[in-house]
């Protein structure tokens, strides 16, 4: 199991908004039961709603007639370094931590892509994302690909890994340790991930 330490800094200064990069997505499997991974940078306070999508974006906004969204809410404070899995098919996902509240999203194995933001898929406030549908962020007017949101960077909050199925980051000797930003850029690093085509066992390392 991976094991996330954040700097003395980061645990002690309270987030006083949730913001960009301080979640990271680890692992997806769109092969069998669609499922997904991510892990908190930071503390996320009590009672907040994060929102995750399939629905590729156009460049000022998401794709029309495509899926919707899977919120997920808690009860309590999560800590940072806690890793939730979110797994299912549309209007039936469950997760390891919180209450999953709705969701139509399905992943597809032609490429994909996910985003978790705050907000409202009108107005998003994005986290992070991942594209396994392109080796890079252009969108081609179909469901399989997407633009990069302005206020998201690949390399370091965001991260287009080619046509993929299935993938996971790579934790290397099960321990990650550094502030909230060093640790999105590891994780977002496209040589830091096992890549396949058919289900990794086990789907997160």
């Amino acid at each position: 199991m991976k094991k996330i330490y954040l700097s003395l800094f980061t645990v002690l200064v309270w987030v006083k908004s949730f913001a960009v990069g301080e979640i990271a997505i680890v692992a997806f499997q769109s092969d069998g039961t669609d499922t997904f991974s991510w892990v908190a940078l930071v503390p996320i306070p009590d009672g907040t709603t994060i929102l995750f999508t399939d629905k590729g974006w156009e460049g000022s906004g998401f794709r029309l007639g495509e899926g919707g969204a899977v919120p997920l809410t808690w009860v309590g404070v999560v800590a940072a370094g806690t890793e939730v899995t979110i797994s299912g098919s549309s209007g039936a996902y469950t997760a390891t931590s919180g209450a999953v509240t709705d969701g139509s999203v399905s992943l597809s194995d032609d490429g994909d892509q996910i985003f978790a933001f705050t907000g409202t898929l009108a107005a998003p406030n994005f986290l992070t994302g991942i594209n396994f549908g392109s080796a890079d962020w252009t969108y081609a007017n179909n469901a399989n690909t997407s633009a990069l949101p302005a206020a998201l960077t690949n390399g370091v909050n965001a991260l287009a890994m080619g046509a993929l199925d299935d993938g996971r980051f790579n934790c290397t000797g099960g321990t990650l340790m550094g502030s909230a930003a060093t640790m999105s850029t590891t994780i977002n690093t496209l040589s830091n991930w096992t890549l396949s085509s058919s289900i990794l066992v086990p789907a997160v390392s």
